[in-house]
């Protein structure tokens, strides 16, 4: 019984020591990253590769119905093919996920037209919105949808190039708005040259404008002459006003910055508008580079 008595303390101090929780058990769970939030995934699952491959298409450019079968559709001297680069992202907010592919097509020729075309989630199924030209045999670098907007990278065919050798190294953001997909900014890059760009720093995306609006912003290589074309387009495509637009430049080849005040034509409240800047080529008025802007008039 002493013996007992002589341990009871110690028992007792194992018992204690038990009841107290691990502090190596009960760390607390540090919140997630900004890395790790992005990460996780922003939309359900949509459309698959093997239905991408096996869907039926309205050709871009011949505007004909056809039916890919694992990718190719081949009849009455017409080839549609789907290229590697596919992207998967949300673009019309519903949080499913869509598609921006690639489709090439030949009727026959020599030559190989590429298009962008996209197909998004509406009432349950998932359907052809748009689509925009990219070029005849262009090398496509890359290809993805990021925050609702559709990235492409590739090389086209400048105003000297063989149509076997593109030499033009372009990147193009599209953007899909009610339907209608058209391209809101493109750089360029010649072969062994220096980026041209726009950079517009005011206004912003889907600010509220009426009457006037001021464009701010620059270039890191002024234009020729300092002179850029400027237009407002509905969001068809239709320009409601073309103009010239200057900007300033200490020299030939240096940066330009502008500033300059736009007076709107008369438009419908409500109205969504894109407002563009273009350099255009001296030499058969393709366009180089451009930035654009959605503004809502008031």
């Amino acid at each position: 019984m002493k013996t007992v008595l002589r341990f009871l303390p110690i028992i007792l101090l194992f018992l204690v020591a038990a009841c107290v929780p691990s502090s190596q058990n009960n760390e607390e769970i540090p919140a997630p990253t900004a890395t790790q939030v992005a990460a996780l995934p922003t939309a359900e699952p949509g459309l698959t590769l093997q239905q991408l491959q096996n869907m039926s298409y309205l050709s871009p450019n011949f505007g004909t119905p056809v039916q890919l079968k694992e990718g190719v559709y081949n009849e009455d001297s017409m080839a549609v093919s789907l290229l590697p680069q596919i992207a998967i992202g949300d673009l019309n907010g519903d949080q499913i996920n869509d598609a921006a592919v690639l489709l090439a097509e030949n009727g026959g020729g020599t030559g190989t037209f590429v298009s962008l075309v996209v197909i998004v989630s509406q009432d349950g199924e998932f359907r052809q919105v748009g689509s925009a030209m990219i070029d005849d045999r262009p090398v496509i670098e890359s290809l993805k949808i990021d925050d609702g907007d559709i990235l492409l990278n590739a090389v086209v065919h400048g105003i000297n190039d063989a149509m076997v050798s593109p030499t033009l190294g372009v990147k193009q953001t599209y953007k899909l708005l009610e339907n209608y997909l058209f391209m809101v900014k493109q750089s360029s890059t010649p072969q062994g040259g220096t980026e041209r760009s726009i950079i517009i720093d005011s206004p912003l995306d889907g600010s509220k404008v009426s009457g006037s609006v001021q464009l701010k912003g620059s270039m890191p290589i002024a234009p020729f002459e300092n002179n850029l074309r400027f237009r407002v387009l509905d969001l068809a495509g239709t320009p409601l006003l073309t103009d010239g637009f200057m900007v300033t430049s200490a020299d030939v080849g240096m940066p330009a910055v502008f500033d300059n005040q736009i007076t709107l034509p008369t438009l419908p409240s409500g109205a969504w508008v894109r407002l563009e800047l273009a350099e255009l080529s001296m030499a058969d008025g393709s366009m180089m580079d451009m930035n654009s802007v959605l503004v809502k008039i008031k």
